[in-house]
């Protein structure tokens, strides 16, 4: 079957801000409590509710360093303490960042990086609608309760998501053209910047491509190679060990460039590509899937996203090992039951995961090709998870508050799991279970920008 893109999006960088979702994404009245993981049921896993809770208005991602927990708060961040799982304890909050600032305050604070001492937080995530402060604020949190700002990168492009390393920014720079990853160095007050790498670079014919199926979504580093989410275009590792000279060093998507014309009809979140999240650990590549289902009743791929596996020891061929299906949904539909692949965590031989009203799994991925899940809380009615992060503690996951702001948004710990399986036991010693999978009513979650697409 030959593929084509179909899009109804061409605005700067394919990023246009969605506001609330309709109503039918709202939670559905008679919802069973079976306690099966089946579309629409809401179940507590095994007795099994989160350990503790923090309400943080305006939470979206986070990162987690040891027991600290940095909160993405969309106007603002929040500095939470999670040593003590059953009590999460504020330590700091900042909010109305660089209102000092001409545009300012920086807003829609949709993610934070941590490396250290040093946290980076960046906005706005969408195109702003007029002018606006845009760029990347670095803070020293040697003291968490006290974070300080050293000092602010400004940009002339939205920063949906960043990553931080060895005082390098990695910038998504979704500027509507290239669309490209930008670094900087801020660990100086000039903040220069260092480079700047797009899949243009690595062919030309991408530049054909409409801006929208080829955003630079999000970027993780580790051990100098650089993940990015290029949505469409696919994930692309690049070699950064050199931040001045990056290089491609291999990629996989489900797309070349000539499969990616638009046709002028409107589809929406159709899969394949879709590549929204990804990290790399040890050679093993985990690339999460945003999607949606155009419509219910058509044959072809739709939502929601999943979870993919490669080897990716060698950059250069880059293998399919095994994917993982998202959670059942009554309804696939934008509109529908949220239960696509949102942010994760890989630690070791553990994927954690969120998938919004699906809930939060864990898996253990000591045999990539096999993924084998160890538990899963899920409760649609109350909770929309964002991300889902391993902390020493516990196992951390933020929930948003919904397009009605009728949840309260703000960090939940959960236990971290006990092998109960007869796998050998791994380096990271016996980790406490969640249980069985809860299921899920309805909220319609996740205030980000999103990409319309199709396949025929």
């Amino acid at each position: 079957m030959r593929l084509s893109r179909r899009t109804a999006l061409r605005s700067f960088g394919g990023l246009a801000a969605l506001s609330t979702l309709p109503a039918a994404a709202r939670a559905h009245p008679g919802d069973s409590t079976d306690g099966n993981d089946s579309a629409d049921g809401t179940t507590h896993a095994d007795g099994l509710a989160p350990r503790g809770s923090l309400a943080v208005e305006g939470t979206t991602d986070a990162v987690v360093s040891e027991n600290t927990v940095y909160v993405a708060a969309s106007d603002g961040f929040a500095v939470v303490d999670v040593a003590d799982p059953a009590n999460p304890t504020l330590l700091a909050e900042r909010r109305g960042l660089l209102s000092d600032r001409e545009n300012g305050p920086l807003q829609q604070v949709y993610d934070t990086t941590v490396d250290g001492d040093r946290l980076l937080v960046a906005g706005p995530a969408h195109p702003p609608s007029g002018d606006a402060l845009m760029g990347a604020a670095l803070y020293d949190v040697a003291d968490p309760a006290n974070p300080t700002l050293l000092r602010f990168h400004e940009t002339d492009y939205p920063v949906h998501n960043c990553f931080l390393r060895e005082g390098v920014a990695y910038l998504t720079g979704n500027d509507g053209a290239r669309n490209p990853l930008v670094l900087v160095d801020v660990s100086q007050d000039a903040t220069p910047e260092l480079a700047r790498w797009s899949v243009v670079d690595a062919n030309e014919a991408w530049r054909d491509v409409p801006s929208a199926l080829r955003v630079v979504h999000d970027v993780t580093v580790d051990d100098g190679v650089a993940t990015l989410s290029y949505w469409d275009a696919g994930t692309w590792l690049l070699d950064v060990s050199d931040p001045a000279n990056p290089r491609p060093l291999g990629h996989t998507s489900h797309y070349e460039p000539s499969e990616l014309t638009p046709t002028g009809n409107s589809e929406v979140f159709q899969l394949p590509g879709n590549a929204h999240y990804a990290q790399r650990r040890d050679g093993l590549l985990v690339v999460g899937r945003e999607a949606w289902d155009v419509d219910q009743n058509d044959s072809r791929d739709g939502g929601p996203g999943g979870i993919d596996l490669y080897d990716a020891a060698d950059p250069e061929h880059v293998t399919h090992l095994a994917s993982i299906s998202a959670p059942p949904t009554s309804d696939p539909t934008y509109g529908g039951v949220w239960t696509t692949a949102h942010n994760f965590d890989v630690v070791g031989p553990r994927l954690y995961t969120s998938w919004y009203q699906g809930g939060v799994k864990v898996y253990d991925i000591s045999d990539p090709a096999a993924p084998e899940e160890l538990g899963h809380f899920r409760d649609s009615s109350q909770f929309a998870f964002w991300t889902a992060q391993r902390a020493d503690a516990c196992t951390v996951a933020t929930s948003w508050h919904g397009p009605s702001g009728d949840l309260a948004a703000g960090v939940y710990t959960f236990p971290t799991l006990e092998r109960t399986t007869t796998r050998p036991a791994t380096s990271d010693g016996p980790v406490p279970g969640f249980g069985v999978g809860t299921a899920l009513a309805g909220l319609g979650a996740g205030a980000a920008a999103k990409w319309w697409r199709g396949r025929e």
